[in-house]
């Protein structure tokens, strides 16, 4: 579980403006919700971090209202700052979330395990986060980004559950996909999928529930191996909460790896490979056994692996999927401009 939330100060607990009284002091407006939020946070044993680039008293003294202790001001290179912190205070990685706004965020960003950012938030750092507030910069957005969640889980965390599973909508508030039926209080990922769920859900595990499955492998030169694959392990051993409520916005960029999976297929087709057996192994249904089936000869034959049926969990099907695999393979082919 998340022990640091880390918090920028400009754009962040505030609007991003800057305002001087007569005597030329700097004022800055923080949201009350927020301060609830961040006792929230606190009570529930999460230590909480200020780190800004500026230095200005009103953020000291807001600091002092919330009896915030790790108060860290004109701080230059926010990501070495982190980093050594981190290191000397015992934080890996998923202990920490980070909720920020601008671009000088995204190195600092990059070290945690949890990113949050206001609705308003630089577009590269939209893109980067794991959960986009509904709340502008100094509206309430940093108790937007530990409520909901940290209510819910005070609510299920002695129930066994891998964690929680939410809803994500677009900045109009569309639900991508699918919402949960009404009467379903918990499911697995891939168990809404096969019942005819649609759409991504956003997901909240336990940092232990995660450490304890196989860690993401690596194939040189690929960059890209389904996130699901440690979903779909944990799956079988966990369920998840659900949370019926929109806990992200989220914006698909042109670029993006979904509306760009024909190009993967071709750039990584070790990493999809890999992911085929997996869910080979793991099988909702025939069908699907089928399909990821052919997907796993083209990945492999995309690759040149002569192995692939010798290291097929189901060989037989492997053998019987190889010509549709090779149309699948021309498809990608021809559809992603080779």
């Amino acid at each position: 579980m998340i022990r640091l939330l880390v918090l920028d100060v400009d754009g962040t607990m505030t609007d991003g403006g800057v305002y001087y009284d007569a005597t030329g002091n700097e004022l800055k407006k923080f949201a009350i919700k927020d301060g609830a939020g961040l006792v929230l946070a606190r009570t529930a044993g999460i230590r909480v971090m200020i780190c800004t680039g500026r230095e200005c008293e009103a953020v000291r003294r807001r600091a002092a209202d919330l009896k915030i202790t790790d108060i860290y001001q004109n701080v230059g290179k926010k990501a070495a700052f982190l980093r050594d912190f981190m290191a000397g205070n015992g934080f890996a990685r998923d202990d920490v979330a980070y909720c920020g706004d601008d671009l000088n965020d995204l190195a600092a960003m990059a070290l945690c395990g949890f990113v949050a950012c206001p609705a308003d938030a630089a577009p590269e750092v939209r893109a980067r986060a794991d959960y986009i507030c509904p709340q502008r910069g100094g509206e309430g957005a940093v108790r937007g980004a530990v409520e909901k969640i940290l209510r819910k889980w005070a609510e299920v965390k002695d129930k066994g559950y891998a964690g929680i599973v939410g809803l994500d909508a677009d900045f109009e508030g569309k639900i991508i996909g699918k919402d949960f039926p009404v009467a379903v209080t918990e499911t697995t990922l891939s168990g809404y999928y096969a019942a005819g769920g649609t759409g991504d859900k956003k997901l909240v595990y336990r940092t232990d529930i995660i450490h304890a499955y196989p860690e993401y492998p690596v194939f040189e030169g690929e960059k890209y191996v389904s996130l699901a694959y440690k979903y779909l392990l944990i799956d079988q051993d966990h369920k998840l909460a659900v949370l019926n409520e929109v806990l992200c916005n989220v914006e698909y960029q042109p670029d993006g790896s979904s509306n760009n999976m024909l190009r993967q297929y071709l750039k990584n087709p070790q990493g999809f490979a890999f992911w085929r057996v997996v869910k080979m192994q793991h099988p909702e249904s025939f069908k699907r056994l089928l399909l990821d089936c052919i997907h796993y000869c083209s990945s492999s034959q995309i690759v040149g692996n002569r192995n692939y049926i010798k290291e097929s969990p189901h060989k037989l099907l492997t053998v019987l999927c190889t010509p549709a695999g090779w149309m699948l393979t021309g498809y990608i082919m021809r559809k992603a401009g080779q």
